[in-house]
């Protein structure tokens, strides 16, 4: 969905200053989710592991 904003923002309207932006927040909320999932994972793995 979020995706479909960017294009539109690039392709229709012709904003490219607001599709670059979109583009950068997607980015940056992707990286939070992935680090939060890493530490998540790795909390647990050192549980398992008694560290």
């Amino acid at each position: 969905m979020v995706a479909m904003v960017i294009y539109d923002q690039y392709l229709s309207e012709l904003n490219w200053p607001m599709g670059a932006t979109l583009a950068v927040a997607l980015l940056l909320v992707n990286l939070l989710v992935m680090l939060s999932w890493n530490r998540m994972i790795e909390g647990r793995y050192k549980k398992t592991l008694g560290e």
